[in-house]
């Protein structure tokens, strides 16, 4: 297990929500490629089924693909209490707009672990497009 890219409790946190009922169901369409060490990446294509009215991917789905990943990095940062997301705050940059069919990349890193909190960044970018990016955050929580 040492050697898979993505850390076996990230596909629990991924089946758990396939199969839910909640808006967390809507992650079935997203892909990890990579989730280990404190770092999280994953891909997802955009539909129109997640966009607003003007046809851009909707800023509350950007939120919440930006905390999912998020997330998945602290499952896998080593942690006493990795499936506790307790969130103190998340604040996203919105920088361009994303339309279906775009394909994304959202990386999400540990940056720092400390006795209470842990800070993370994260980015979500076009995949294509070495300064795509869309939006980032910053996030710190118990």
């Amino acid at each position: 297990m040492a050697n898979h890219p993505v850390h076996y409790s990230v596909f629990e946190f991924f089946d758990r929500a396939r199969r839910t009922k909640t808006f967390a169901r809507l992650l079935n369409k997203v892909s990890v490629i990579e989730a280990q060490n404190g770092n999280c990446l994953a891909h997802y294509t955009v539909t129109e089924e997640e966009t607003n009215a003007g046809g851009v991917l909707h800023p509350g789905f950007i939120a919440f693909l930006m905390n999912s990943i998020t997330h998945c990095s602290k499952i896998t940062s080593n942690v006493s209490h990795p499936a506790k997301d307790e969130p103190l705050f998340l604040n996203i940059q919105y920088l361009r707009s994303a339309l279906p069919g775009d394909e994304l990349l959202i990386e999400a890193k540990n940056l720092r672990t400390g006795s209470l909190l842990q800070n993370f960044h994260t980015e979500l970018r076009l995949q294509d497009e070495l300064h795509g990016i869309i939006a980032t955050t910053g996030k710190a929580g118990y």
